[in-house]
């Protein structure tokens, strides 16, 4: 149905702006659902362009040598101008660029439907809007993370690409500037170095099309962008060795290294079928791990027990079924070719990664903005290919994306709110929850030039007063290649050369650093507070001690003073009537159990879900 005999230019004009306006904002709108919410792993990020706006370069705080703590390079970037012109705020910055961001993402999907053949932007409008939707795309690009750079150039690269697949003789121009924009993608993610490949796997695929680029044209092309790609991304290595002495950056030893065990102790991962399921069908459905993972209820013949796994399933045949069926009527084309292999890809770093605890799949934003994208295109070329008239193939096109519309609003909807009650670690419930009261203690307890070991590093790195010491492993090298790998090792840099003031630590982080498996610890440290504790994971349950630790040598002859911070956690006041704020208990939480100080039974709130980072 060529829809451009039907409508007037001027029609199609404004309904082109429309598809891209809407959907933004419907994002506005869902976006205004997380308020200011700013996850705080962010902070860390905040932490390194204050540092570089400040001239102490690629640090986390003044003083501390250089670490690449950070897993998003150009992000950290678009931080630092705010901070130099003192325009930053932790609250307002984030969502800032992130919506700019999201504009270029949608301005480029509209460019790359354009060329789909979405002259009147229909097929725009109800991918962006279903993007526009989705809770895990929305809330994680409001975080305050990379995730709407990620797929801004993503967007923007597979535009490009299919530029390219569609001229006849590609310019060396273009070509330079996707292996820029690729080079991008792996210097905003450090799994973006997959997505190398799609361009080349588009080019070498669409030759056997019969709109094939020439070989010469394609090799020069090709040629082109591996020279850009390797200059530019090349030259990014060259610069991280040289100024941190690695090839790789610390946040792999810290989450993925050779040997290195998850803070719950014990190496494992959920079956591969299993996570694609569950990603998968997340856009048809509720999420499918919910809890404690059982392996034999992932399994077959168990896998498709429930109807969420069975409606998973039926989206991910559906959607095959689609695809060979297009194949075989001669009609899957190069657009729908590029599509799909950007979606496999981003399924495969997906799967690549190790699981995440964090809620609505974090590093999944790339696979929501390509799934919408494919769904969208084989759902409008099987429209087109109906043995019907015009009107009937219009008829059947909008109740399509009427129920896919009210189909995903049903979904997402109640995902939205529960999320939005109950947010992923939330960056102001940290700062009041463990910046706040150690910076307290250090002023209560009379000690200058103190340092800090904790496992929450976003708000406590920007806030803190103090040295910070990253038990979370992303800021500190040591820690990174040493906890649960040499653990002797560790201890002898925890009690011998870091020495923190205070130390925090609770849940799996208790159990990863196993502080009490040296002496050390009782000798060196008394309790502030302390609180026993179950940690369990599947196939472990150990009792760990929990809790907030000073050096006794820091105060000595002022252990009188610790007797001024105890009441808080009895309920009393805290010394000069004031108490540090704690988070809020919507979106801070508290993790339960019993505790215990020198002085009797207390309680230690602990963000909701920050068992490990």
């Amino acid at each position: 149905m060529d829809l451009k005999l039907r409508f007037p230019r001027r029609f199609l004009g404004m309904a082109s702006a429309l598809s891209v306006v809407v959907p933004l904002l419907v994002f506005w709108v869902h976006a205004r659902m997380y308020h200011a919410w700013v996850v705080d792993d962010a902070g860390i990020t905040f932490s390194f362009a204050r540092s570089v706006a400040q001239g102490y370069g690629l640090v986390p705080q003044p003083g501390a040598p250089p670490v690449e703590g950070y897993s998003n390079f150009l992000w950290l970037l678009a931080y630092v101008p705010f901070f130099l012109l003192g325009w930053f705020d932790p609250a307002v910055t984030p969502k800032f660029l992130s919506f700019l961001a999201i504009i270029g993402c949608y301005l480029s999907l509209r460019r790359l439907f354009r060329r789909c053949g979405d002259e009147t932007g229909a097929v725009t409008f109800v991918a962006l809007t279903l993007l526009s939707l989705n809770t895990s795309f929305v809330a994680w690009c409001v975080s305050g993370l990379e995730n709407p750079l990620y797929v801004f150039l993503l967007a923007a690269l597979a535009w490009q690409s299919l530029e390219a697949l569609a001229s006849d003789r590609p310019l060396l121009c273009r070509s330079v500037g996707l292996g820029a924009l690729a080079a991008a993608v792996g210097m905003t993610r450090p799994e973006g170095v997959l997505f190398f490949f799609t361009y080349p796997i588009a080019v070498l695929v669409g030759r056997f099309y019969r709109e094939r680029v020439p070989g010469r044209a394609a090799g020069l092309s090709l040629a082109a962008y591996a020279v850009a790609l390797t200059l530019l991304f090349g030259g990014f290595l060259a610069f991280r060795v040289a100024y941190f002495h690695d090839w790789l950056p610390n946040t792999y030893y810290a989450k993925g290294g050779p040997g290195r065990r998850p803070p719950n102790g014990k190496r494992w991962a959920e079956p591969i079928p299993y996570r694609f399921l569950d990603l998968a069908g997340s856009v048809v459905s509720e999420r499918l791990w919910r809890g404690e993972m059982k392996v034999d209820a992932i399994t077959p013949p168990n896998l498709l027990d429930s109807p969420t796994e069975r409606r998973s399933l039926a989206f991910v045949s559906a959607l095959a079924a689609a695809t060979l069926w297009l194949i075989a009527a001669g009609r899957y084309r190069r657009e729908h070719m590029l599509l799909g292999v950007f979606l496999a890809t981003s399924i495969a770093v997906y799967l690549a990664l190790p699981s995440d605890w964090m809620k609505e799949y974090r590093f999944g934003t790339p696979f929501f903005l390509f799934i919408y994208a494919y769904a969208g295109q084989l759902a409008a070329d099987a429209v087109r290919g109906m043995r019907a008239g015009p009107e009937a193939r219009l008829g059947v096109g909008i109740a399509l994306a009427l129920a896919a519309i009210l189909f995903t609003h049903a979904v997402y909807t109640p995902r939205s709110r529960a999320f939005a009650a109950a947010p992923t670690v939330d960056f102001d419930g940290v700062r009041e929850w463990l910046a706040d009261r150690f910076n307290y203690y250090a002023e209560v307890l009379e000690i200058e030039d103190g340092s800090l070991l904790v496992p929450d590093l976003g708000a406590t790195l920007f806030y803190s007063k103090l040295r910070i010491y990253d038990l979370g492993m992303l800021c500190d090298k040591v820690i990174a290649r040493t906890m649960g790998r040499d653990q002797a090792a560790f201890y002898d840099y925890i009690f011998e050369v870091a020495k923190p003031t205070f130390i925090h630590t609770h849940g799996a982080w208790s159990y990863q650093a196993d502080l009490d498996g040296d002496p050390r610890f009782r000798r060196d440290y008394v309790p502030i507070m302390e609180r026993l504790e179950w940690w369990q994971a599947p196939g472990i349950s150990h009792r760990v001690h929990s809790g907030d630790y000073v050096r006794r040598d820091a105060i000595a002859g002022r252990e009188h003073l610790l007797d001024e911070i105890r009441p808080w956690f009895g309920g009393g006041g805290g010394p000069r009537g004031r108490r540090p704020r704690r988070g809020r208990g919507r979106r801070a939480g508290r993790a339960g159990g019993s505790a215990r100080t020198s002085g009797g039974l207390s309680e230690l709130g602990a963000p909701q879900g920050n068992a490990a980072r």
